[in-house]
């Protein structure tokens, strides 16, 4: 196994064991539940994370939208408003909360424009046209 597929495994098994915890009922650290609320928002993915073979699956292979992506777009979402950073996106987004008033709905109207505006394998975002994008969701 390479090095990337280790860490695929790793981040995968942390949503999986998030997934275990609140299923019983544990004690979660902030960081999980931050990745727990984003779970709830997505029943469609509760019977993935039930399954161990999901730590091996290749999605782009299967035809099937990845959910740990998925999942972590809207972690970021999270991160890039909390923290304003890019500087303005937190005020754009309470822009976008008062004409949508859905946040779910506000975050993957966020999601399709730092979609469009990054490279996802190198992590880097036309920062100005994400936000350009984002402001014509307004």
């Amino acid at each position: 196994m390479n090095n990337i597929e280790n860490q695929r495994r790793q981040l995968r098994q942390i949503y999986l064991n998030v997934w275990q915890k609140m299923t019983l009922g544990h004690a979660l650290e902030p960081m999980e539940e931050r990745i727990s609320i984003i779970i709830q928002m997505h029943p469609e993915y509760h019977e993935i994370m039930k399954n161990k073979e999901v730590l091996n699956m290749d999605f782009n292979s299967e035809g099937i939208m990845n959910p740990f992506i998925h999942m972590g777009l809207h972690i970021s979402i999270h991160e890039q408003v909390g923290l304003d950073h890019p500087a303005g996106v937190q005020e754009i987004y309470y822009q976008l909360a008062q004409k949508h008033q859905e946040p779910h709905k506000i975050e993957h109207l966020m999601i399709d424009c730092l979609s469009k505006n990054a490279k996802i394998h190198t992590q880097e975002i036309n920062t100005s046209a994400y936000l350009e994008c984002l402001k014509l969701q307004i």
